[in-house]
């Protein structure tokens, strides 16, 4: 009996991973004004984030459908949407929010050092993953503006927005925020890469696929985007 229902949440998984790809596809072609603005050299990229989309979705679907992590997911969001622990704590999920995640609190206690990587990488993925994606998907446009020779114009899901001068500080950065996003993530890998060489504890725990594979491929993705 088991084995016959294995099929059936298999294609369930998929049809959800489905809808989330379709979603990002109606997304990408709104978005991008009906693909007026949507840059065809990088459609290879737009592929792939809803190929990986209708990948993560379709895992977490079956994620969910485990007894005890769909118990934990049902119990987390009663948590979280109780009116009793929200009146008695109202700033608890804003603390959480950003001690915790963004700043990393736990971590820091644990040593200074380690803190600073993971504040680079995580605000280096996660600065790259904003810029990348919206170029990609043509939400994220820039346009010269009539009658000038380096001004431009950004333009986000066809509304006009900011005008700069790509001779400013302004416009350079603007025109270089995957570079510095780079840097960040360079600096996080070069302190994980020193740590796992000088530090005993994490030399003998590390594993060559899960720990030094991801920050090799990460810091030569992250040297060639700023050549």
């Amino acid at each position: 009996m088991g084995d016959r229902r294995l099929p059936v949440m298999g294609l369930r998984d998929s049809l959800v991973g489905g809808v989330a790809a379709a979603l990002l596809m109606v997304l990408i072609w709104a978005g991008s004004l009906a693909l007026t603005t949507f840059d065809s050299a990088l459609i290879g990229y737009a592929v792939a984030v809803v190929a990986l989309t209708f990948a993560i979705v379709a895992r977490y679907s079956r994620w969910l459908r485990m007894p005890s992590t769909r118990r934990y997911w049902r119990r987390g969001w009663q948590l979280f949407a109780s009116w009793g622990n929200f009146r008695k704590l109202p700033g608890l999920f804003p603390r959480a929010v950003f001690s915790q995640l963004l700043g990393q609190g736990f971590i820091r206690r644990r040593g200074v050092v380690r803190w600073i990587g993971h504040q680079c990488l995580f605000w280096g993925v996660i600065g790259a993953t904003l810029i990348t994606f919206p170029l990609a998907f043509g939400w994220l446009v820039f346009h010269l503006e009539p009658g000038t020779a380096a001004t431009y114009r950004m333009f986000v899901f066809g509304v006009p927005t900011i005008a700069f001068d790509t001779t400013s500080f302004l416009g350079w950065s603007i025109f270089r925020g995957l570079a510095y996003t780079a840097v960040l993530v360079i600096v996080g890998c070069a302190i994980f890469l020193w740590r796992r060489f000088r530090d005993r504890a994490v030399t003998a725990g590390q594993r060559l696929d899960n720990d030094m594979v991801p920050l090799l491929a990460l810091l030569v993705i992250s040297v060639t985007g700023c050549c």
